[in-house]
């Protein structure tokens, strides 16, 4: 019987990540309203590397799957928040802090608020060039590393309503 080289498990399992994530935007979305998903569009960055870099200097060594899932989180709001007008943001902000953490003492949720706005400013500083929503993303660990697996927006964001 012939070995499977050392990447192949690697491959099937973000295959299935990325099945997994396809699944998951199309109940969030509708069959309707998602056409479906396009692995790696030609001529287009993968948005898996982008949100990497975006997150790369809040990563710290032995976190834990949960502590990446929250930390993407946090991210992900916050980079679609920079696409929005800076006028919608501060009740956006406020919701979405509401419903994450709806019993939490003030000073966590002016912490949060300064996390979001720090992350907020990154992006708008250094990613500024990248003007599509994230949509969904799944986190696969292996041993080594973490492979993360996004989702996003393809079309302009001036189509996307305020």
């Amino acid at each position: 019987m012939a070995k499977k080289k050392k990447g192949f498990s690697q491959l099937v399992n973000q295959q299935k990540a990325l099945k997994k994530l396809e699944r998951r935007v199309q109940q969030n979305f509708g069959e309707e309203t998602f056409g479906g998903m396009k692995i790696n569009p030609e001529g287009e960055v993968k948005m898996s590397e982008v949100l990497k870099a975006f997150v790369e200097p809040y990563v710290e060594s032995g976190m834990t799957l949960p502590q990446r899932m929250k930390l993407l989180d946090i991210a992900v709001l916050a980079w679609n928040l920079s696409l929005l007008s800076e006028e919608s943001r501060p009740s956006i902000i406020e919701q979405a802090i509401d419903q994450s953490f709806p019993k939490t003492e003030n000073r966590v949720r002016r912490e949060m608020r300064e996390v979001i706005d720090e992350l907020i400013e990154r992006k708008q500083k250094l990613f500024a060039q990248y003007e599509r929503y994230i949509v969904d993303f799944d986190v696969q660990e292996t041993p080594q590393e973490f492979n993360l697996s996004v989702a996003s927006t393809l079309i302009d964001r001036s189509a996307i309503p305020e």
